[in-house]
């Protein structure tokens, strides 16, 4: 039945979970994407950026006239600046990665103030930049990577979603890419929740710096490293080469963190064995 919605707002979560067909080897586990491309900026990070939002809202720190401000990356920024479209904030906006002039423009084309970074070496100064401006008059400064709001949203939606989908029951394992935790952290509990056997693993990419060698608690504090039972190493040309594969194979075209963690979520699949489900996400590019 096709819907009738007010806003746009309206179409994020309750994304489907699809079955890859083609990617999988024949004796290994099923593997499912939840499809959180299909959110209005292409990615998860539209729910947990939302109900932060929504959180302001309700507690009466975010009202009609308000700017938003954040220092963060181009991901982030990208869904706050369509949030703070659709509910008409203003955004003063500080990267704190370098981008293309075609991304930079993709941002600004919300109507929103973005300052790009030139360097990497000043992300400090860029931080500084974003605490100053949330100090002015109407400004309400956001700190998505260490905020509980962003988390707890994927344990009472995400999670739930993927187990309705499963008709009632978790999968066998869930796989993630880390990014800042909160989706990995908030649909794992649920999971968890829901089946103390689930196995929950992280994926990072050999490129990046090691979780092991991260103090996460200050580092990545939305991070529960509890929940997951090994972290994952993929090389970067492979989930490289995964990205194009689910374009081929699939019909599937999604971001280099999803294809990482896709990547990892098809070599537990093998390792699991048919008979198993095997959750993960994809984002868009």
């Amino acid at each position: 039945m096709v819907e009738k919605l007010d806003n746009l707002l309206l179409t994020i979560g309750e994304t489907p979970l699809i079955k890859l067909q083609r990617s999988v080897p024949y004796q290994a586990a099923d593997v499912y994407v939840k499809l959180e491309r299909q959110n209005p900026t292409g990615h998860i990070k539209d729910r947990s950026l939302l109900n932060l939002l929504e959180v302001y809202e309700e507690k009466g720190d975010l009202a009609s006239g308000a700017t938003l401000v954040v220092c963060a990356d181009f991901v982030t920024i990208r869904s706050l600046a369509c949030l703070a479209a659709i509910k008409g904030y203003d955004g003063d906006f500080f990267l704190n990665e370098v981008v293309s002039e075609a991304d930079l423009k993709a941002l600004r084309e919300y109507g929103m103030t973005v300052h790009p970074l030139s360097d990497p070496d000043k992300v400090t100064e860029q931080r500084q930049a974003a605490i100053e401006s949330g100090q002015n008059d109407h400004a309400v400064l956001l700190h998505p990577d260490s905020d509980y709001a962003c988390t707890v949203v994927h344990q009472l939606t995400t999670g739930p979603e993927i187990i309705e989908a499963l008709g009632g029951k978790a999968p066998n394992a869930f796989v993630s890419a880390v990014s800042t935790g909160a989706s990995l952290s908030g649909i794992g509990r649920a999971l968890k929740d829901a089946s103390e056997k689930i196995a929950i693993f992280a994926v990072e990419a050999s490129g990046q710096s090691s979780l092991n060698d991260l103090d996460t608690a200050s580092d990545l504090p939305l991070l529960d490293t509890s929940l997951f039972a090994e972290i994952i190493r993929v090389q970067d040309g492979r989930a490289y080469q995964e990205q194009e594969w689910l374009k081929v194979n699939e019909g599937l075209e999604v971001d280099f963190q999803s294809a990482l963690a896709i990547t990892g979520a098809i070599a537990i699949a093998e390792r699991l064995g048919r008979g198993h489900k095997v959750v993960t996400i994809a984002n868009g590019r």
